[in-house]
């Protein structure tokens, strides 16, 4: 059995599996008047039973009345929601706060290769409040690949490019949707003995990638500083480190660290990435919430990385939360069973299927 070795400075995987840095703040859709709505534009790339519909809101103004409809509408001829619903659920909204909605349909056979909207729709008469959706506060990471429309006294406009598709649909046993969205913050600092970081687990028979480098997006980085990351597996041994001084990274927010020994990444097995300072005060580094784990491991095609926390004995381990940055693989190694050599591209980081 030949084991093949295919050299590439190519293979960049995001952490979070979406994007490392981009945070848009102060962007949403609003629902602030009668008859008002917000509808997102979505072809599914492959059939499934829709039962689930999940967005973010954020509340201005306590609604009134505080139920939302909330469903699947074809296309209009003009190429807006069409009014009538294939599926539905009602939403109550909270009086204040946000977070994550989460509204059961009735299933409903998604098809493949057709055109929908995704629709939430407030009261025709009587409404008070202002209500956010999928956005609405400062530092949050979200899609902007298609835009959305506003329902205004009954009337769609036409779509916005800015906050667009940051939705989840839910089948019982896989999300899909045209992208993520997850609440961003920063983590308090660690000194050694004390580390944070992430997990890194490739699914099964994923062919061997081999670290050669990452970058952690980092929240001020200081002069008379110095911080390293630390690569080890499971059990804690220490297998590659690197080190960055703080008075040459002081205005970035994407700290590069180069390892001293590459390590091979194998199928099935967890290895840990972790930052910590070694001499004066370490960086915080960025994160993301996600609303569940599972939408973190579908998002990455069967990629693992959870934020983890180690304190020189013990690992902690947050599933649904993830460290902002990037790992910079050189090499994929596969063991190959017969016939002719060839390339196989990993699985990796990606938008959600459909």
């Amino acid at each position: 059995m030949a084991t093949i070795t295919i050299p590439t400075d190519k293979l960049i995987i995001p952490l979070d599996g979406f994007t490392a840095q981009n945070t848009w703040g102060s962007v949403a859709a609003n629902i602030n008047a009668n008859n008002g709505g917000v509808a997102w534009y979505y072809v599914p790339q492959e059939a499934f039973t829709l039962t689930t519909i999940i967005f973010f809101y954020s509340v201005t103004t306590a609604p009134s009345p505080a139920t939302f409809d909330v469903g699947i509408q074809g296309v209009s001829g003009t190429g807006l929601p069409n009014g009538t619903f294939a599926t539905s659920g009602t939403w109550t909204c909270p009086a204040s706060g946000s977070g994550f909605a989460t509204v059961t349909v009735t299933s409903f056979s998604m098809v493949r290769g057709t055109p929908y909207y995704v629709v939430i729709r407030n009261a025709v008469s009587g409404y008070t409040g202002a209500v956010s959706i999928t956005a609405g506060n400062n530092n949050n990471t979200l899609n902007k690949m298609a835009g959305y429309h506003t329902r205004t006294s009954g009337v769609w406009g036409g779509a916005s490019t800015r906050a667009g598709g940051n939705f989840f649909l839910y089948s019982g046993s896989k999300y899909y949707g045209p992208s993520t969205f997850t609440t961003n913050g920063s983590e308090t600092a660690r000194s050694s003995p004390n580390e944070l970081g992430t997990t890194f687990q490739l699914p099964a028979n994923h062919p061997t990638i081999r670290l050669k480098s990452m970058q952690f997006s980092t929240v001020s980085p200081s002069t008379g500083t110095v911080f390293e990351v630390r690569v080890r597996n499971a059990a804690g041994t220490l297998l590659a480190t690197a080190t960055v001084d703080g008075d040459f990274n002081t205005t970035a927010s994407l700290a590069y660290f180069e390892f001293d020994t590459s390590v091979d990444f194998v199928a099935g097995t967890k290895y840990c990435i972790m930052l910590t300072g070694t001499t004066g005060t370490p960086p915080l580094i960025r994160t993301a919430t996600n609303h569940n784990a599972q939408v973190m491991t579908d998002v990455r095609n069967g990629i693992i990385a959870n934020f983890v926390e180690y304190n020189g004995t013990t690992y902690t381990e947050t599933t649904n939360k993830t460290c902002l940055g990037y790992l910079l693989f050189d090499t994929i190694k596969y063991d190959q069973t017969g016939g002719t050599t060839v390339a196989s591209l990993p699985a990796g980081f990606n938008t959600f299927s459909g």
